[in-house]
């Protein structure tokens, strides 16, 4: 492994970067704990502000196998591996249209960033699935270009979920279990039943961790400091 103690993130080259990014995915992988991972923020940093090509790579590698799971996911898997990967391109694009210097000021986590990726990806595979079904009823599509349109309420905290001041009230309102969980599943979009396989002495049925789940979120809901920090950001 490449040392970096010697140069600040800064000064790192991104095959540097990558590399030390990649040891992070796997950390969190393997310890199933909260990961600052600043190497891969470092990398959307670089990419984001500084319009940086080969850091925009960089992430394309890292992350796209995540993206097109997710897809996968939202479309239950009926899709051909050729419009999965136009679709997360598609994604993609989405993020870096959405996110420009000024709103990636607002995220000071990887977490954060992932979930705003995860949303796009969601909306591709929505507008996709319209696409197909052009005679059914279904809701507005969301124009994340602009700005992320989200009708539930819990899905409505996640989309904020990471955002500095509101991880600081979100901190005091959850233990380590609950943030593992909202982290897994609501951040990096994996099944619970990959969560419990992966960590059945925390949660030994996956009923355990749906409802640690949806009470999390319902306490957060309640939380009035938090109610009003996600209409200030709206």
């Amino acid at each position: 492994m490449t040392p970096t103690t010697s140069l600040s993130l800064a000064d790192l080259p991104v095959a540097t970067l990558m590399q030390q990014a990649r040891c992070d995915i796997a950390r969190y992988l393997a310890d199933r704990q909260p990961n600052e991972d600043p190497h891969t923020f470092e990398l959307f940093r670089r990419a984001i502000v500084e319009s940086d090509q080969d850091a925009w790579t960089a992430l394309y590698d890292l992350y796209q196998f995540l993206v097109r799971n997710w897809i996968a996911n939202r479309l239950a898997g009926d899709v051909s591996a050729d419009v999965c990967e136009a679709l997360t391109n598609d994604a993609f694009v989405k993020f870096f249209r959405a996110v420009d210097a000024k709103r990636f000021e607002g995220f000071d986590s990887i977490l954060g960033l992932l979930a705003y990726l995860r949303m796009c990806a969601r909306s591709v595979a929505a507008d996709y699935r319209r696409s197909q079904h052009t005679h059914q009823a279904e809701e507005p599509a969301e124009y994340l270009d602009h700005e992320v349109v989200l009708a539930d309420p819990a899905e409505e905290v996640m989309a904020h979920l990471f955002a500095s001041e509101i991880w600081e009230v979100i901190g005091t309102n959850i233990n380590e279990q609950e943030r593992l969980v909202l982290q897994v599943t609501c951040v990096l979009g994996w099944p619970a039943r990959t969560l419990q396989r992966l960590s059945p002495a925390q949660f030994p049925t996956v009923d355990d961790i749906y409802r640690i789940k949806r009470n999390v979120l319902e306490r957060l809901r309640r939380n009035r400091r938090l109610q009003a920090l996600c209409f200030t950001q709206k």
